[in-house]
């Protein structure tokens, strides 16, 4: 599920122990900075038949 959230939203969902923020950039990008606590899965390595 997609949500859109304002920054306010954002950052109280982030305190939440079932939040997962899924970083879909490349690895060298990520690599260059990235939100605390996100998680790397680049979007050319999605399995569109998964989602």
């Amino acid at each position: 599920m997609v949500e859109e959230l304002s920054k306010e939203e954002f950052m109280d969902k982030r305190k939440s122990d079932d939040f997962v923020l899924v970083n879909v950039l490349s690895r060298d990008t990520y690599e260059q900075g990235h939100i605390p606590g996100s998680i790397n899965i680049p979007v050319d390595e999605i399995d569109e038949e998964a989602v």
